[in-house]
């Protein structure tokens, strides 16, 4: 790692949301509760995330809890467990590439979770601690067109509407076009 590309600091084991909703460090997550909640949502996930089907045993919850360890471990990644009321409730990502500065951001939620502003304050928080500590320039986030939950979500996180790209992702035996957005940091808009 290069320490003039962005900050060696090690994310917080915890990021607080509010309200008694905290995000906790994916390394610290159980992989049979992180398999449990894919498998108790799984109808609700699978028409958006193509790994959802992959996972079917929770040796694949442990060895992605590992990747996302050696990713924090490398500055690669920031990935974090979402408790809501003492429950896993979902995950929330930033995958990084230092060289650019940049990150793309990720997250998904149980379906009984939805609609009380918990995915909004878990994307939202891991944006800002993105830029304002890690120091990263742009944080991009897609969604596939059709997902109208997923693109209100990037809308109230205060992510900026850049164009489609089409047929970025196959998931479930079709192509689907992504809506891209981004939030960029203040000061670092370097265009003339």
């Amino acid at each position: 790692m290069r320490p003039d590309l962005l900050t060696e600091e090690q994310p917080p084991e915890r990021l607080d949301l509010g309200d008694g909703d905290t995000l906790i460090t994916i390394s610290a997550t159980e992989p049979a509760m992180l398999f449990e909640l894919i498998e108790r949502n799984r109808e609700h996930l699978r028409d958006w995330l193509p790994w959802v089907d992959r996972s079917r045993e929770t040796s694949e919850s442990e060895a992605f809890i590992s990747l996302c360890g050696e990713e924090i471990r490398d500055g690669r990644g920031v990935h974090y467990a979402i408790w809501s009321s003492a429950e896993l409730s979902g995950v929330v990502s930033l995958h990084v590439n230092r060289a650019h500065r940049t990150a793309s951001a990720g997250v998904w939620l149980a379906a009984a979770r939805q609609g009380r502003g918990l995915a909004t304050r878990a994307l939202r928080v891991l944006c800002d601690y993105g830029i304002k500590v890690m120091g990263l320039a742009r944080v991009e986030y897609a969604a596939a067109t059709e997902n109208t939950a997923s693109r209100a979500l990037a809308d109230r996180s205060g992510f900026t509407f850049e164009g489609v790209l089409r047929n970025r992702e196959f998931i479930n035996g079709r192509h689907v076009d992504h809506a891209v957005y981004s939030r960029i940091s203040p000061g670092r808009d370097d265009r003339p």
